[in-house]
């Protein structure tokens, strides 16, 4: 008898705590969030832009230099010839933040390129490497952690390296800064 009495209690309680942990599984998954605010605040904006383009060629010949589309984190058009190994173009320009936002810089693409050879034949563009720096420091773009606070300025150099023995023209370089809310 004693031991059909355990039975019975270890059931009963088995029973209690399975009902107690489906309750609360039911409240945890049919909560909602109810929001009723809206945001009132009319002044806030997104304004990440390029500003101050120089560029500095060292022995490169620029026959288009390039130029920043207003209001914008993209450079558009250069077109250059390098003739030896080691010639580099290096942009120069600021990144500002006159919006609401800190901003944080996800990364850069580099698009458009084309590189032809001395008799205009489409060669590839694997002779030519890209460096981002923040003042002295290369940027590691796995490091994503350069910020453009609100109605701060960030200056940046991009320098393009050409490592190829041969003469190259490149057109259509067209560079574009990704920036996302910090």
């Amino acid at each position: 008898m004693d031991k059909s009495k355990n039975y019975v209690i270890f059931g009963v309680l088995s029973l209690v705590v399975s009902l107690v942990a489906v309750s609360l599984a039911y409240a945890g998954f049919t909560a909602t969030l109810d929001i009723d605010k809206t945001q009132s605040d009319n002044n806030l904006k997104w304004d990440v832009h390029f500003s101050n383009l120089e560029l500095e060629k060292n022995n490169v010949v620029v026959n288009e230099e390039p130029i920043i589309i207003e209001n914008s984190t993209f450079i558009k058009g250069l077109k250059a010839v390098f003739d030896s190994e080691n010639n580099i173009i290096t942009y120069r320009f600021n990144v500002e933040n006159k919006g609401s936002f800190d901003a944080k810089l996800n990364g850069f693409i580099i698009g458009n390129l084309k590189c032809t050879d001395g008799t205009n034949n489409d060669i590839g563009c694997e002779s030519l490497t890209f460096e981002l720096y923040d003042g002295s420091n290369i940027i590691d773009m796995s490091n994503q952690s350069k910020l453009v606070n609100t109605d701060g300025i960030k200056n940046y150099e991009l320098l393009i390296k050409y490592n190829g023995d041969s003469s190259i023209t490149i057109s259509n370089l067209d560079i574009v800064f990704d920036y996302i809310q910090y």
